[in-house]
């Protein structure tokens, strides 16, 4: 029996029946806000529940969803400036690798901006005044339904004040470019940044125009366009400036595809305004036009990843634990074959040889280094390569953190010999991966507590390590117990005594290391007496053998060896 494979539904009905779904929850989710009794809880469920549905890859993956950034949809003004808004942080996501946690909490952002002024919104001409004067008040409201978190970038949506935080830097540039979109309907792409720069150009960040322009062209998907040699205008639905082929549709629904060198964008004149909207209706009739079914193109080109995957890691710690083989000529084999772990290795060990010659080849990277000291470098390589690749406020001073935590960690293994010095680095980055990947929208980042003994106290709020993620380190990463009880002890101080002695002296090793961020990012002119020592940093100096004079010495050779402020590169990590 001949199973039949049913066809996969055009991508751009998918898209236009996804958003469509999103305004509609948009609207309750305004007219929830507008209702002052409103259970704050649902509204907040409600608010999640849109941003997550954004990130679904119907959306994210979707060549088609950038199109709806400018293509003239008849919405409700609330939804339309909404629609836009989330466009755009998709859009600037995508340049910037922006967190997928961020981006989330910017979407939630997005949904809740306009919270004060939906009958302003609702009148057939906006007020620019009272609309510019409205962030305010909309950050109120959101302060008052408990998203405290939101308020400032709600409230500084129409500014640029000074030194403000990545992400508000690219939450104002969306808001005032939905501005503009608000009160000229009908200018096409160009015209619109002409606008902004001249009205808008003091608090705009010029680069990050520049790279929004870039990325979507002068020619901008969702624009009305004039096919040169017929003389006809279509909607541009999808093109990029490296390729030619550009989709289109026509005023009747009909798809095509084009030269994007033949496409112009249409002026902005009387006939232009008439034929320059649509209702959601149409275009999903359009999208099951019976031209669509010969629209090849359904998906933007994949990013080509740059980090090592959980299934690589895998299959390379595999190599270590089968004996068939020599594990070096398989590590060889596979390294080789993925060109940034390769180099990564060579340049890691050609560090560590404090060498005038680079290291180039992986056999005589992983000789030099020696198989033990590759497992763990691996494993922390695969965690720290996923969470720098995703960009996201004070990410530069976290991994200043990181850095200096382990660069004593090593120091102190290197003293006690407890652990290898990978393995001290690696238990570092495990203990600090929780709070990678929760970023936080602050003003500034609160500086460490002086004695930080854990990263708590470093990052300045509590992450659990999950359940799952303990079982992923033990049964696929195949770590030692000890490790794992480790990262447990230094959650919960008190159940130390419960642990093995191993245990106990790689929580020591992992409070000092976290101590040391502490003792050198923060200036506190108190006395230090053993006596005022934390618990737990006393508990770990006890079973180091090793008194805190001692210990400030340790970290303070290590901050003249390895520091971390000098644009050299560093000689030993």
């Amino acid at each position: 029996m001949v199973t039949e494979i049913k066809p996969r539904p055009f991508a751009g009905l998918v898209v236009v029946k996804s958003l469509f779904a999103i305004c509609k929850q948009h609207q309750q989710l305004m007219q929830m806000a507008a209702d002052g009794a409103s259970d704050t809880e649902q509204l907040k469920s409600l608010a999640n529940k849109l941003a997550q549905t954004w990130l679904a890859p119907s959306i994210l993956n979707s060549c088609f969803t950038t199109a709806f950034i400018n293509l003239p949809l008849v919405l409700p003004r609330a939804q339309k400036r909404y629609l836009s808004s989330c466009l755009l942080l998709i859009a600037f996501a995508d340049i910037y690798k922006l967190h997928p946690k961020l981006l989330h909490k910017l979407l939630i952002a997005a949904s809740l901006r306009d919270i004060s002024i939906l009958k302003l919104l609702q009148q057939p001409k906006l007020d620019k005044k009272h609309l510019l004067a409205s962030a305010m008040q909309s950050a109120q409201q959101v302060q008052q339904r408990q998203f405290g978190a939101l308020a400032q970038l709600i409230a500084w949506q129409y500014t640029n004040a000074a030194n403000t935080l990545f992400s508000q830097q690219v939450f104002s540039l969306v808001c005032l470019i939905v501005h503009q979109q608000s009160l000229n309907p009908t200018a096409n792409w160009l015209q619109l940044l002409k606008t902004l720069v001249c009205q808008d150009g003091s608090k705009i960040q010029f680069s990050l125009l520049e790279s929004l322009f870039k990325y979507l062209t002068d020619l901008p998907a969702g624009s009305l366009v004039v096919e040169q040699k017929q003389q006809q205008m279509h909607y541009l639905m999808h093109s990029s400036e490296h390729e030619q082929d550009a989709i289109c549709f026509s005023l009747t629904g009909v798809w095509h595809h084009f030269n994007r060198d033949n496409l112009a964008l249409a002026a902005t004149t009387s006939t232009a305004e008439q034929v320059n909207k649509l209702t959601f209706k149409q275009v999903l009739e359009w999208c099951q036009h019976k031209s669509c079914e010969f629209i090849k193109q359904n998906e933007k080109p994949a990013n080509v990843s740059q980090h090592l995957s959980l299934t690589a890691l895998k299959t390379l710690l595999a190599h270590f634990h089968q004996s068939a083989n020599d594990p070096v000529d398989l590590l060889n084999q596979d390294i080789q074959a993925l060109p940034y772990l390769h180099n990564a290795l060579c340049t890691y060990a050609s560090e560590l040889a404090e060498s005038n010659s680079q290291i180039n080849k992986t056999r005589h990277a992983i000789m030099m280094l020696g198989l033990n000291r590759v497992y763990y470098w691996l494993i922390r390589y695969q965690i720290e390569s996923f969470y720098i690749q995703y960009q996201y406020d004070h990410q530069n001073l976290h991994q200043l953190y990181l850095l200096q935590a382990q660069s004593v960690a090593e120091n102190l293994a290197n003293e006690f010999k407890i652990i290898d010095k990978e393995q001290a680095k690696l238990m570092v980055s495990l203990a600090f991966m929780p709070y990678l990947n929760a970023p936080q929208i602050q003003t500034y980042q609160q500086a460490p507590e002086f004695y930080s003994h854990s990263p708590e106290l470093i990052f300045k709020h509590k992450k659990l390590y999950p359940q799952a993620l303990l079982e992923t380190l033990k049964n696929d990463l195949r770590l030692e117990g000890w490790c794992l009880d480790a990262l447990i002890a230094l959650q919960a101080p008190s159940k130390l005594h419960n642990f093995n002695r191993k245990t106990q002296q790689t929580f020591a090793l992992l409070v000092c290391a976290c101590t040391s961020v502490g003792l050198s990012f923060v200036v506190d002119d108190r006395e230090k007496t053993p006596e005022a020592l934390p618990q737990p940093l006393q508990q770990a100096l006890t079973l180091l053998n090793l008194d805190f004079t001692s210990f400030q010495q340790i970290q303070q050779e290590n901050s003249q060896d390895n520091n971390l402020y000098s644009p050299l590169p560093r000689l030993i990590r």
